[in-house]
C-alpha cells in the first residue's frame, strides 16, 4: 500500500451512481433498476456508471425483480418518531439490497416480500392476499 505525503489529498471520489431514484416506471409499472457489467457479470442496484468489481465503464442498465426474500432485518428505535425497520432483501438475481420495511410487515427471516411504491417513498412489504370468488 502506497501513502500519500503528509498534507496531500488523493484524487477527488468518483461518484459512479448516476441517479439517486432507484426506481423507474415502465409499461405503467414500477420497477427497481439495477446495472450490469458486461465484462465481469457483476450486478449492482442502481443506474451505475462504472463497475465496482472490475474497472469496466460499460455498463447495461438491467431491470430487477420486485419481490424478493428477507435475509435479515433490524428495528431502529432512533432518529425518527416511531420505530423503523430496515431488512436485506435476497433478490432472484442474486443481488442483496438494503431497504426500508413497511411498517404493518411482521418480519420473519425467509418471508417473502413484494416492492411498494408511493408518491412518497418505496418500500417492501408483505404479498396482498386476494380471495377468489
Amino acid at each position: 500500500m502506497t501513502s500519500l505525503p503528509p498534507g496531500e489529498i488523493g484524487p477527488e471520489p468518483f461518484e459512479d451512481l448516476l441517479v439517486l431514484d432507484l426506481l423507474d416506471r415502465a409499461d405503467g409499472r414500477d420497477r427497481l433498476v439495477g446495472s450490469r457489467c458486461p465484462q465481469c457479470g457483476h450486478l449492482q442496484i442502481g443506474k451505475r456508471a462504472m463497475c465496482s468489481a472490475c474497472p469496466s465503464t460499460v455498463i447495461e442498465e438491467v431491470e430487477l425483480s420486485t419481490e424478493g426474500t428477507l435475509y435479515t432485518y433490524t428495528t431502529m428505535h432512533v432518529g425518527s418518531p416511531s420505530p423503523r425497520t430496515f431488512g436485506h432483501i435476497d433478490l432472484p438475481e442474486g443481488l442483496r439490497i438494503l431497504t426500508l420495511l413497511d411498517d404493518s410487515v411482521m418480519p420473519r427471516i425467509g418471508m417473502k416480500l413484494v416492492l411498494n411504491v408511493d408518491s412518497e417513498s418505496w418500500v417492501f412489504t408483505a404479498p396482498s392476499t386476494e380471495t377468489v370468488s
